[in-house]
């Protein structure tokens, strides 16, 4: 029980005559009492499950959780009458010729490197509305050469070349009839090369699947193996403001149980909102109350959400 209100003549209120009237001092005590117990009660909970949780997966070395959001992804969040298609991520790199186009031959090493990377390994696996998604690495041994596909085309302009090509091929399901030698699921991405013996450029496309990885992610991936034309490492392609914001820095106990009081104690200010001012003349008024307030209020949602 989170709180309690005591509503006073009742049966004025049923028959629209007026506005119910609150017996405050019995909604704060009740309220801050019950509230407080079990919130306290749940963070502690939450917080033991999450360490022992976290224990286990480091003495299993168990490949880390995907998140909410890359776990919907994987496995499909959306009804099938959606008709949503895979979310990938096309990297598209340009060269002025076929003759100076990547082969299949010379991205081999670069595929055999992407795929020493736990989430380039192998294919999302967990159950559909938990949160145990993670990407396991592949039962049989991937062949680099089976991530590579080759495309030809005669295209004689970059316009043409997207239009008859690119666009084509852009949205190939990463998903479906991909195996390897052992009939495993090859993992969700691809190198995907172009080769247009006309007088318009030639492609490289890295296909990625979005829920293993984000923007960053995949400029974090490049980073291992890009490097210039002499060989020389290109080092960070991140700006050094953006570097320092996504360095991990080790949580000391204190300041693990000065979040946990902030949390605890921005979780009561949230659940106090129903008894603060309110700024929405549509759905509230001054005084809480149940009549033609709330109806108007139901009316609105309504409208925002059909």
């Amino acid at each position: 029980m989170f709180g309690a209100l005591v509503i006073d003549e009742f049966s004025d209120v049923a028959v629209g005559r007026r506005e119910p009237q609150f017996n405050t001092k019995a909604l704060i005590p009740l309220a801050v009492l019950s509230t407080s117990t079990v919130l306290l009660g749940f963070l502690m909970v939450k917080l033991l499950s999450r360490a022992r949780k976290f224990q286990e997966q480091q003495d299993s070395k168990m490949p880390r959780t995907m998140s909410f959001t890359s776990a919907s992804m994987a496995f499909g969040a959306f009804p099938t009458e959606a008709k949503v298609v895979d979310p990938i991520i096309n990297v598209v790199m340009l060269f002025p010729s076929i003759e100076k186009c990547p082969t299949a031959e010379s991205l081999v090493p670069m595929a055999q490197k992407i795929l020493e990377y736990e989430r380039c390994a192998g294919v999302p696996e967990g159950t559909v509305g938990r949160n145990d998604w993670r990407v396991p690495k592949s039962h049989t041994e991937v062949d680099p050469k089976q991530m590579i596909r080759v495309i030809k085309c005669h295209c004689n302009s970059d316009e043409e070349l997207f239009r008859e090509a690119i666009e084509v091929h852009w949205q190939d399901s990463l998903r479906e009839c991909r195996h390897t030698t052992g009939k495993d699921p090859l993992p969700w991405w691809e190198f995907l090369i172009f080769e247009n013996k006309g007088s318009g450029s030639s492609v490289v496309m890295f296909r990625l699947e979005h829920s293993l990885g984000d923007g960053l992610a995949i400029v974090t991936l490049f980073e291992q193996f890009l490097t210039y034309a002499d060989g020389t490492a290109v080092g960070t392609l991140l700006p050094q403001g953006m570097v320092k914001k996504f360095e991990k820095k080790p949580m000391s106990g204190m300041k693990r149980i000065a979040m946990s009081f902030q949390v605890f104690k921005s979780t009561l200010s949230v659940l106090s909102l129903p008894a603060s001012k309110y700024d929405d003349g549509i759905s509230f008024r001054s005084k809480l109350g149940i009549g033609p307030q709330m109806v108007s209020m139901v009316k609105y949602h309504l409208c925002l959400f059909i």
